[in-house]
């Protein structure tokens, strides 16, 4: 009965993405590592098709790496996508065309940042993944390196786009985040208002 369950349930998520970028979305992106954050970034990974969280494990292993910790930032509950044995996985779930909240990132960036602060060992890394593992995962990878390691946006955006290409295609998005740290068009910098002195203090033994 569950796996006539499950079955259905990947349907259902399979009827709302948009199959056709998903299929032509790689698998697995190289190892985003700046100023002591790495992350590993995926497209989602579904029941039912050729790409499984097993296959996202064996990814990992080929890479010399351990993934403690798999966040979901797709709109779909895991249980919807997959099972998870090896890694705790964490849901903060986005819509894939809209800005996620500041809640959502807040959540995000707390989670990341105690990893880290936890975790100095380069192989052991977090795996992200959102729907076509490209907007939502950017956004929310890109913001975080800004607001707790300053990283200027522009550097983490060109980072981000080199290790999962093609990077952030959602022009909203890019946006967000250019105004979020005072650029104005992507180019012109402007001092945005303050943030909460937490989101700028950088963590303890951060390099």
């Amino acid at each position: 009965r569950r796996a006539k369950e499950q079955k259905v349930n990947a349907d259902k998520v399979k009827k709302r993405v948009d199959m056709k970028r998903w299929v032509m979305s790689s698998r697995v992106g190289d190892v985003f590592e700046i100023s002591g954050a790495r992350f590993l970034v995926s497209k989602a990974p579904m029941r039912e098709t050729d790409y499984t969280i097993d296959q996202l494990k064996e990814k990992v292993t080929e890479k010399g790496l351990s993934m403690d910790i798999l966040i979901n930032l797709s709109p779909f509950n895991s249980d919807h996508l997959f099972n998870a044995k090896d890694a705790l996985s964490i849901q903060f779930a986005c819509e894939d065309d809209q800005e996620p909240s500041q809640q959502i990132f807040s959540a995000f960036s707390r989670t990341a940042s105690n990893f880290f602060k936890n975790h100095k060992d380069k192989k052991k890394v977090i795996g992200v993944f959102s729907t076509y593992g490209q907007d939502i995962a950017g956004y929310m990878i890109s913001r975080f390196v800004a607001d707790v390691y300053e990283v200027d946006v522009k550097e983490a955006l060109e980072k981000f786009s080199k290790f999962r290409p093609p990077g952030i295609q959602n022009p909203k998005l890019k946006k967000a985040l250019f105004e979020t740290f005072g650029y104005q068009d992507g180019n012109v910098f402007i001092p945005p208002p303050s943030r909460p002195k937490e989101n700028r203090k950088r963590p303890r033994g951060s390099g």
